[in-house]
């Protein structure tokens, strides 16, 4: 997974006992030789946000196949909101790239 991430960069965030989850990124840590060591996300479609260590984030382009369907073993809500979340994401790339846009997708969805 790359290690190349940016403020404002659209990844995927992994938390235990959730699916990865469209994330964008705010802030990033790095350790003393200048190695990102976390990396500080807000989930888009979630009013959530954490730090997470550098192997739980992946770059949203490379894993899209991978990670944008949601599995099986996911309760259905979790499903749905999965999907909404991507959607979100993709319109948030296909627009500037700017922490606006999850704001929206946010306030749009009940």
């Amino acid at each position: 997974m790359s290690q190349h991430y940016r403020v404002e960069d659209i990844v995927w965030g992994k938390v235990d006992g959730y699916p990865w989850w469209p994330a964008q990124v705010v802030d990033i840590k790095p350790d003393q030789q200048g190695n990102i060591y976390t990396v500080t996300v807000n989930f888009i479609g979630d009013d959530c946000h954490c730090s997470l260590p550098v192997r739980k984030v992946a770059d949203y382009d490379s894993y899209y196949a991978k990670y944008s369907v949601p599995s099986r073993c996911c309760p259905s809500s979790m499903r749905t909101r999965l999907v909404y979340s991507v959607v979100c994401a993709n319109r948030i790339l296909a627009r500037a790239r700017t922490f606006e846009g999850t704001a929206a997708c946010n306030d749009s969805h009940q």
